[in-house]
């Protein structure tokens, strides 16, 4: 697996639910990953502390996530 900015985890309440830092001010966010989007996702989020967009791009793979990125966009 390969996990961008700092960290990204899937939480154990909620298998669908990633955490990840802000790559602009570091803070954890949290974003309820779709697993019917597709197998590569590529979206825009903004942070939910200090409101900067954030480029988010996954991987599923067998109703996983295998790649997580959050980039400044």
């Amino acid at each position: 697996m390969f996990w961008h900015w700092a960290y990204a985890m899937i939480s154990p309440m909620h298998e669908d639910a990633v955490s990840f830092a802000c790559p602009h001010c570091g803070i954890e966010n949290t974003h309820a990953a779709d697993f019917t989007g597709g197998k590569r996702q590529k979206f825009v989020l903004d942070c939910e502390n200090c409101c900067h967009p954030i480029l988010i791009r996954l991987e599923i793979r067998e109703g996983e996530i295998e790649n997580f990125t959050a980039e400044k966009e």
